[in-house]
C-alpha cells in the first residue's frame, strides 16, 4: 500500500501473512497464552513495515494507510514489531488498537536487539477508504 501527494511518494505500509508453523513466537522473552500464539492458515497478518514522509505525520495519512491495508485482509488479526526507544510510534499503535503482548530478540541482522511485540486482535472494525 502507498501513499502520494502529487505522485510523490510520501508513505507506505506491507506486510504478508504468516504460516500456520511460523516460528515467529518463539523467542518472546516471556511466556504467553498458547491461544494467543497458536496459528493456522489465515490468523495473523504480520505488518512487516509501515512509514509516513516527517513533513505529512500527523495528518491522518498514516491511518489511511494503516486502515487501508488492514482492512483489506483477509486475516482475522494482525502483528507487529517495534523498537522499544520508540515511545510515540509505540502510543500511536495503541491508540489504533494494538496491545503490547511481550518482547522478542532482533537477531544478528536486525535493526535492534530488542523489539516489543504488539497484537492487533481483531481487522474486522477496519474499513479501507
Amino acid at each position: 500500500m502507498v501513499a502520494r501527494v502529487d505522485e510523490q511518494l510520501v508513505g507506505f505500509a506491507y506486510g504478508f501473512a504468516l504460516a500456520a508453523d511460523t516460528k515467529r513466537w518463539s523467542r518472546l522473552s516471556a511466556p504467553v497464552a498458547p491461544e494467543v500464539v497458536e496459528e493456522w492458515p489465515g490468523r495473523t497478518f504480520l505488518l512487516f513495515d509501515f512509514a509516513v514522509h516527517d513533513s505529512l505525520r500527523g495528518r491522518g495519512v498514516g491511518r489511511a494507510l494503516h486502515d487501508r491495508l488492514l482492512g483489506s485482509r483477509a486475516e482475522e488479526r494482525a502483528t507487529l514489531m517495534v523498537q522499544p526507544v520508540a515511545g510515540d510510534t509505540k502510543a500511536i499503535y495503541e491508540h489504533w488498537g494494538w496491545r503490547k503482548i511481550g518482547q522478542t530478540e532482533g537477531g544478528p541482522t536486525a535493526a535492534a536487539p530488542v523489539f516489543d511485540v504488539y497484537l492487533r486482535d481483531q481487522l474486522g472494525d477496519l474499513v479501507p477508504s
